[in-house]
């Protein structure tokens, strides 16, 4: 999500009015950078690559590469949850809190895999 700062906007007009008025800060362009993604393929038993580590913010991608259906669902995240995704289709999650999470496939019960995700 991009959140902007909305005091002194000038909805991309020069500022005439005011001369002197400063840019924002440096460290203002950080929040508002477009987030990092990762994206991770769902083989035929096997999600690559495992283990994986991403900034909170990050979001992962999953690509079904494989000949079969599978799902993505984690154990620690209620709202990380895929419809089945055939050969070719993808889910998408953003991770925004900091932690240790599994995932894995329904439908294959040895399929399974960790994210770290840590503080930007």
């Amino acid at each position: 999500m991009r959140v902007r700062s909305q005091s002194g906007c000038t909805h991309g007009r020069p500022d005439h009015d005011h001369p002197d008025h400063d840019p924002p800060p440096a460290t203002h362009a950080a929040h508002t950078a477009p987030q990092q993604s990762v994206t991770v393929k769902i083989g035929d038993n096997n999600f690559m690559p495992t283990p994986l580590s991403v900034a909170a913010g990050t979001t992962v991608t999953w690509v079904n590469t494989g000949k079969v259906t599978h799902n993505v669902s984690s154990v620690d995240l209620p709202a990380m949850r895929s419809a089945s995704l055939h050969p070719g289709e993808s889910y998408s999650y953003t991770f925004s809190t900091p932690g240790i999470f599994t995932y894995y496939c329904s439908y294959h019960e040895a399929m399974s895999a960790t994210i770290n995700v840590t503080k930007r």
